[in-house]
C-alpha cells in the first residue's frame, strides 16, 4: 500500500509542471482557437460608406403641380462612426445625382444624417435607419428618412449592403422618394 502511495506521489510530481504551464498559458490570454466565435460588429470603429441609389421621386412645386421621375445612379458618400459603443452607427453623408431632372423636382445635391441600428453580430445582419435628409439644389427642403436593409461583413473592416428607404421633404417644394441603395462600407478601429 505504501509503495502505491509513493508511485502516486511521483506521478503527481511529474504532472505538476505540465499543469502549471497550462494554467499560466490560460492566464496570459485566450487563444484564438479557444474563442467562442468571431465578432463582426462595428464597435469602436470609424468608416467610409459609398452607395449607388435608384429612386422614384415625386415633387409638388409651388404651383401645385406634382411631377414624378426616376432618379437612377446617384452616388452617396458618407462617414460613419460608432455612437453607442454597441456597434450602431451615425452616418453623415451627401449624394450627387448627375441625372437628376431639375424640372421634376429631383435634387442634384443632397445632405443626410442617418442613425443605423444593427440586429445581430454575425457576418449577415439586418439594420434599420432613421434620420434627416436635406435636398439642396435646385430647391431647398428638409425632412425625415427611414429605411431598412441587410449587410454582409466579410470582416470587421469591410462589408456590402442593400437598403430600401423612403424620405419626405418640405420647404421650397414638397417631395417624397422611395428607393433602393447598394453600397460598400470600409471601417477601421477608432
Amino acid at each position: 500500500m505504501r509503495r502505491r502511495r509513493g508511485e502516486d506521489r511521483e506521478k503527481l510530481r511529474a504532472a505538476l509542471p505540465g499543469a502549471l504551464l497550462f494554467a499560466a498559458a490560460a492566464a496570459l490570454g485566450p487563444s484564438s482557437a479557444w474563442a467562442l466565435e468571431p465578432r463582426y460588429d462595428h464597435r469602436d470603429e470609424l468608416g467610409i460608406v459609398a452607395e449607388v441609389d435608384a429612386s422614384r421621386v415625386t415633387a409638388t412645386l409651388n404651383g401645385g403641380t406634382s411631377k414624378s421621375s426616376y432618379d437612377v445612379g446617384s452616388l452617396r458618400l458618407g462617414f460613419s462612426f460608432d455612437v453607442t459603443g454597441e456597434g450602431d452607427e451615425l452616418i453623415l453623408g451627401g449624394s450627387y445625382s448627375p441625372l437628376a431632372q431639375t424640372s421634376s423636382g429631383a435634387s442634384a445635391w443632397l445632405l443626410d444624417a442617418r442613425y443605423r441600428g444593427y440586429f445581430g453580430h454575425d457576418e449577415l445582419k439586418t439594420f434599420f435607419e432613421g434620420g434627416l435628409v436635406v435636398p439642396l439644389a435646385p430647391r431647398l427642403a428638409v425632412g425625415p428618412r427611414i429605411g431598412f436593409g441587410a449587410i454582409y461583413d466579410f470582416s470587421r473592416d469591410f462589408g456590402i449592403y442593400a437598403a430600401l428607404g423612403a424620405a419626405t421633404a418640405f420647404g421650397e417644394f414638397r417631395g417624397f422618394s422611395f428607393g433602393l441603395g447598394l453600397g460598400v462600407q470600409w471601417r477601421w478601429p477608432a
